[in-house]
C-alpha cells in the first residue's frame, strides 16, 4: 500500500478495532488503539496536556495504523497521517456492535483498554454518546479530518465497503511483493 500512517475515525462500535486488526494483518504496520492509552471511567476526564504529549510520541514512527477519535488530539495524528479510513455507518448497527463487544467481554480485561479498566456493565453515558455521535461529534470529525485535511480517505457505509478496501490494500500489498 503506497500510504504509511493510516488513521481509522468513526463512531464506537463502528468497528474501528476490528478494521484495523484486518488491515495489521495485511499491512504489518504498527498498531495503536487510542482507547489502551486514553480511556478513562465516563467519570474522570484525561488530562489534555497528557494525551498531547503521549499523541506526539505515538504518531512519531514512520508506519502506523492508529484508531480512535480523541478530537483533542485530532491535529496531531493529521499532521502525520497520509490516509483517512472514515466509518459511517448506522447509529443502530454501531449500538448493536458495542453492547455485543460488551457481552463478549463482560468482567474481562480487554486487550485494548488500560490495565485494570474492565467493564461490567453497558455504561448510560457511553450508550448515549453512541446515539449522539452522528448529530453531535460526527460533524466536527468529518470537517476536521476529511474536509480541512486535505488527505486522501475512504468513507465505510457497510461490511461491503470494509471487505471492498480490505480486499484492494491486500491485492495492492501481493502485488507490490
Amino acid at each position: 500500500m503506497q500510504y504509511k500512517r493510516i488513521l481509522i475515525l468513526g463512531s464506537p462500535g463502528s468497528g474501528k478495532t476490528t478494521l484495523s486488526i484486518a488491515l495489521n494483518e495485511i499491512l504489518n504496520y504498527p498498531l495503536i488503539h487510542l482507547d489502551y492509552y486514553f480511556r478513562v471511567s465516563s467519570s474522570k476526564n484525561m488530562d489534555v496536556s497528557y494525551v498531547r504529549e503521549k499523541m506526539l510520541e505515538l504518531v512519531k514512527s514512520d508506519t502506523w495504523i492508529i484508531e480512535g477519535n480523541y478530537l483533542k488530539s485530532l491535529d496531531i495524528r493529521l499532521m502525520r497521517a497520509d490516509y483517512i479510513i472514515f466509518l459511517d455507518l448506522p447509529t443502530k448497527k454501531c449500538l448493536k456492535q458495542a453492547y455485543q463487544r460488551f457481552i463478549q467481554t463482560k468482567g474481562k480485561q480487554r486487550f485494548d483498554a488500560p490495565k485494570g479498566m474492565i467493564d461490567y456493565q453497558f455504561d448510560n453515558a457511553f450508550k448515549k454518546y453512541i446515539l449522539e455521535f452522528k448529530r453531535i461529534y460526527q460533524p466536527r470529525l468529518f470537517q476536521e479530518a476529511i474536509l480541512k485535511s486535505n488527505k486522501p480517505y475512504t468513507i465505510i457505509k457497510n461490511r461491503q465497503d470494509i471487505n471492498k478496501l480490505l480486499k484492494r490494500i491486500k491485492d495492492e500489498s501481493y502485488a507490490k511483493n
